[in-house]
C-alpha cells in the first residue's frame, strides 16, 4: 500500500519483484517529496544491480543476493545508506584483476559510508580464500563512489595467470589493495610460488621482439593514467620455476623478486638462480649449469644473464664438449664458445652445423659449401627460412656443375630447431628442362633430401615432378609428387 499522508508517501507492505523471482523485496518507511525519508528494504534482488551502483564489476553472479534490511534515512541530498547483503554461490570480476572469484558464501555491511566484509568463503584459481573479514572500502559524501580501499585476503594453493605477461604459477598469496581513489592506489603482498611453468611454444626472436613493443617500447606511449601501482614481493620454492617448451626444459628458483612500478609501467627486480636443465640451441641438446637472471633496478624488462652450458659432439676423428658462455641482457646477449679439445669458433660453429670440423668438411670436399652456411649462420636467429644466400659457379667446366647452389637454413617453431639445407639448380637443356635438388646438411633432421624436375611447356607454364623427404613424409621411401605450375611476372 502506498498512501500520501501529511504531504509524504508511505509504504506499508509494497512488494517489488521480477518475472524470474531475481528481485524480491518488500519496502516499508516513508519520504517526503524534496525533503527527509526513512524507508527499509528487505528480500532478495538481481545482482545485476550491483553493477550498476558500482563501475568497478565486470562480471557479477549469483544464485542469491540477500538484503538484510538496508535502511536509508536522511534527505534526498544527503542521504545515509545502513545495511547489509549477502551473496551465496556468486562470481564476481573486477576491472582490477582478470581472474573471477568464486564467492560460496560471503556478508558484506554497510554502516557510516564503510563497506565492511563481515564473512567471506571462496574460491580462486582451484585454490581457497581466507582472512578477508575485516576489509574496508570508505564511501565518499557524494554519489557513494568508493574513496579509500582497505582490502586483504589469503589464497592457499591457487592459480593465477597474472599480470598477463607472467606463466601461470601456483602458491600461496597474502595480497592487499589499498590507498586513496583514484591516483594512490597500490596492490601489493607476498607470494610464495610452489609451481611456475612456461609452456607456450616459443620463436627465440619473436618472442623478444614481440616482449620488447608490448613491455617497453608501447608502454612509453601510454597516456591515460594508470589504475594502479605495484608492491609485490616474490620467492619460489627450490627449482619451481620451469620453462618446458621448445627451447628445453630449465628451473630455476625466485630469490627477491619485486613487481613495481604501476598497470603503465610495471618494473622487476631480483633474481632468478637457474639449477640446471636442458636448452636446445642449433638442433643439439645442451646441459645447463647453474647460473642466474637477474632484473636490474631501472626500466629495464629483460634480465641479465649469466649461463653457462655444455654438450657432447663425436667426429669420426675426435670427440669434444663444446661449452657456451651467455652473459649480458637477454634481449642482446654475448655468446662466447670453447671446446675441449681446442677448437677455433669457426670450427665450433662448423661442428654444431654439420658435425665436421673446417678440416674435416675439406676433405670430405664441401670446404665451398661450408664457408657459404657458415656466413648463414646468422640466420638461426632469424624467423622461419628468413635467410638464404646463394653463390654462381664458373669456371671452365661450367657444363657438369650447377648453375646455382643456395644455402637456406630452415628454423622449425614446433622443434626449436634449424635445419640447413643445401639446394643446387642445373638448367638441363636451356628454356626446357630444369632440375633441382637439395639435402639437409645439418640440425636436429639432417636426413632429408628433395628432387624437382621442371618442364616448360609453354611460356610461364611448367609441368613439375618432385620427390621429397622428412620428418613430414607420410611414406617411408618419401613423397612423390605432380604439379602443373603457372608462373606470372608483374613489372
Amino acid at each position: 500500500v502506498v498512501a500520501l499522508d501529511g504531504g509524504a508517501l508511505r509504504f506499508a507492505e509494497v512488494h517489488l519483484g521480477s518475472p524470474d523471482g531475481a528481485t524480491d523485496l518488500d519496502v516499508d518507511g516513508w519520504v517526503r517529496p524534496a525533503g527527509p525519508l526513512d524507508v527499509a528494504v528487505k528480500g532478495s534482488v538481481d545482482i545485476a544491480f550491483l553493477e550498476l551502483a558500482a563501475d568497478i564489476f565486470d562480471r557479477a553472479e549469483a544464485k542469491t543476493l540477500q538484503v538484510d534490511e538496508l535502511r536509508l534515512r536522511g534527505t534526498t541530498q544527503s542521504l545515509d545508506i545502513e545495511g547489509a547483503i549477502v551473496l551465496d554461490d556468486a562470481l564476481v570480476k573486477t576491472i582490477y584483476f582478470p581472474h573471477a572469484i568464486e564467492l560460496e558464501h560471503t556478508r558484506i555491511s554497510l554502516r557510516d559510508r564503510v563497506v565492511r566484509i563481515d564473512e567471506l568463503e571462496g574460491r580462486l584459481g582451484g585454490g581457497r580464500l581466507e582472512h578477508a573479514a575485516g576489509s574496508t572500502i570508505r564511501l565518499d559524501r557524494t554519489g557513494y563512489r568508493p574513496r579509500q580501499y582497505d582490502l586483504h585476503l589469503e589464497c592457499r594453493e591457487c592459480t593465477v595467470r597474472y599480470p598477463s605477461f607472467m606463466p601461470p604459477a601456483r602458491g600461496d598469496a597474502s595480497m592487499w589493495f589499498r590507498g586513496t581513489a583514484p591516483d594512490q592506489l597500490v596492490f601489493g603482498g607476498e607470494v610464495r610460488i610452489e609451481e611456475m611453468v612456461l609452456r607456450d611454444t616459443m620463436n627465440w626472436q619473436r618472442s623478444v621482439l614481440t616482449f620488447r613493443e608490448k613491455a617497453t617500447e608501447n608502454l612509453a606511449e601510454v597516456e591515460s593514467d594508470p589504475l594502479f601501482g605495484f608492491d609485490v614481493n616474490i620467492e619460489s620454492d627450490p627449482s619451481s620455476v620451469r620453462i618446458a617448451n621448445n627451447l628445453g626444459d630449465l628451473r630455476g628458483t625466485a630469490r627477491g623478486l619485486h613487481i613495481g612500478g604501476d598497470t603503465n609501467r610495471v618494473l622487476i627486480t631480483g633474481q632468478v638462480e637457474l639449477s640446471g636443465g636442458t636448452f636446445r640451441y642449433k638442433g643439439h641438446e645442451f646441459q645447463l649449469e647453474p647460473g642466474s637472471a637477474e632484473f636490474r633496478e631501472g626500466t629495464e624488462w629483460f634480465p641479465w644473464l649469466e649461463v653457462t652450458m655444455f654438450t657432447d659432439l663425436a667426429t669420426r676423428d675426435e670427440d669434444y664438449r663444446v661449452t657456451l658462455v651467455a652473459s649480458g641482457r637477454l634481449d642482446n646477449p654475448s655468446l662466447t664458445s670453447t671446446a675441449q679439445p681446442f677448437l677455433t669458433e669457426a670450427d665450433i660453429n662448423s661442428l654444431l652445423l654439420f658435425g665436421l670440423t673446417q678440416e674435416e668438411l675439406e676433405r670430405a670436399e664441401l670446404a665451398d659449401l661450408g664457408r657459404a652456411a657458415l656466413a648463414a649462420a646468422a640466420g638461426t636467429y632469424t624467423e622461419s627460412a628468413a635467410a638464404s644466400l646463394g653463390q654462381s659457379v664458373g669456371g671452365g667446366r661450367r657444363t657438369a656443375l650447377p648453375d646455382r647452389v643456395e644455402i637456406v637454413p630452415v628454423y622449425t617453431d614446433t622443434t626449436g630447431s634449424t635445419t640447413f639445407w643445401a639446394v643446387l639448380t642445373k638448367e638441363v637443356v636451356p628454356d626446357l628442362l630444369t632440375l633441382e635438388a637439395g639435402i639437409g646438411i645439418g640440425g636436429a633432421n639432417p636426413a632429408s633430401g628433395l628432387a624437382k624436375l621442371k618442364l616448360q611447356v609453354a611460356r610461364n607454364f611448367y609441368l613439375e615432378g618432385s620427390w621429397i623427404t622428412d620428418e613430414t613424409s607420410s611414406q617411408a621411401y618419401g613423397n612423390l609428387g605432380l604439379d602443373f605450375k603457372l608462373e606470372l611476372d608483374a613489372d
